[in-house]
């Protein structure tokens, strides 16, 4: 099996690197994106404050509801980041400030930043600049919520946001600089650069993830969760489909065109590829031998051909097209080269023809093609 299943998985690992575009995207419609392990830096957020009100007779209290805006939106900066005020799932920032009347001040900002202290240094002069720009304009911020995230697989740099009310705050509760898991909902649109993902189970089928380039700050590769879209093969007769256990699988049937859609829960398509599958050389057993020496009988035997299949398939008919009254003998066992058929009637003619079958876990086959049909009268 190892020579088939290393050219079969070879064309199916094509996924990862050949992209095809999306069609036309439903603009809110979302997928739920989670980054585990990012650090949330609540206590360097508390010293930036407070080293900033020292310096200011207006002083800026951190109100709780802003604050948890701030740390949401500075999480969802890693999954998407542009210049128009709109948030991953399509929607305007503001729609997430209701209740707080004219906000003067929101911005955020990407800063390299490898220490708790950096962090602090850096939210200090990021919320002393914003404000030194409202004093100007004569406009006094009372309430704030400041937020500083850095991903886990991108060490490095840390996301800053802010955002500055006139109203008064209720105060934000105490934090410290935490890990955390958290997730946002993204709209399709706004994926950025989607590709497959595909892990080898070494049984002649493969896993399929869907990643994405982000939009936002994150590094690298972020995941869909398998259970935010339905994997679905237009041609499952040459690429099979198949959810197991939240797992989407993928089984190679035989050699043609084929095509993989990715699609969310509503149908939007998210990802669709499309290749040719050419792996099976169109390797077929041979009937080398059947006769038919006792009564109702007939032996058969034939070539061997890759030898790590799991077994053999043997179909007889008296219709040679075995269109009707086809009968099919299962022979388990890859050394296998010959098998006897019993009740048969006598003194008909009967057609045999035989297949090599492959297990590939979870219920699935592959099968080569028929071998040539042999004709015999049974005795």
């Amino acid at each position: 099996m190892k020579k088939l299943l290393s050219i079969i998985l070879a064309a199916v690992m094509l996924f990862g690197t050949l992209g095809i575009s999306t069609g036309a995207m439903a603009a809110q419609d979302t997928v739920k994106i989670p980054i585990y392990g990012g650090t949330l830096y609540g206590a360097s957020v508390t010293a930036a404050i407070d080293k900033v009100n020292k310096e200011r007779a207006n002083k800026i209290t951190a109100d709780e509801s802003l604050t948890k805006i701030a740390e949401q939106r500075a999480f969802e900066l890693m999954v998407y980041a542009e210049d128009n005020d709109v948030l991953p799932n399509g929607n305007p920032i503001t729609t997430r400030l209701s209740g707080y009347g004219t906000t003067e001040f929101t911005g955020y900002e990407r800063v390299y930043a490898s220490t708790a202290q950096n962090i602090t240094d850096s939210l200090y002069d990021y919320i002393k600049s914003g404000l030194d720009d409202m004093d100007e304009l004569n406009i006094k911020i009372k309430s704030v919520g400041i937020a500083a995230y850095k991903c886990k697989a991108d060490d490095s740099y840390v996301s800053l946001y802010f955002i500055g009310s006139l109203n008064s705050a209720t105060p934000a509760s105490a934090r410290t600089n935490r890990v955390v898991n958290m997730s946002t909902d993204c709209a399709v649109s706004n994926l950025g650069t989607v590709a497959f993902d595909v892990s080898d189970n070494s049984s002649l089928n493969a896993e399929i993830n869907l990643k994405f380039y982000p939009k936002g700050y994150a590094s690298g590769t972020l995941i869909i969760p398998a259970s935010e879209y339905n994997l679905v093969s237009a041609t499952p007769s040459v690429v099979k489909a198949k959810t197991v256990s939240g797992k989407h699988l993928v089984f190679p049937k035989k050699n043609g065109n084929f095509t993989l859609n990715a699609k969310t829960k509503k149908g939007t398509v998210i990802y669709s590829f499309s290749n040719n599958l050419n792996a099976f050389y169109g390797v077929k057993p041979n009937i080398s031998s059947i006769k038919s020496k006792k009564k109702k009988t007939v032996k058969l035997s034939w070539n061997p051909i890759i030898t790590d299949f799991s077994g053999y398939e043997i179909q007889y008919s008296t219709d040679r097209k075995f269109k009707k009254k086809v009968k099919t003998k299962v022979v388990k066992g890859a050394k296998k080269r010959n098998a006897t058929l019993k009740k048969l009637k006598s003194k008909k003619r009967y057609y045999v023809r035989v297949r090599a079958y492959l297990n590939q876990g979870y219920g699935e086959k592959a099968y080569t093609s028929w071998s040539k049909a042999k004709k015999v009268k049974v005795k």
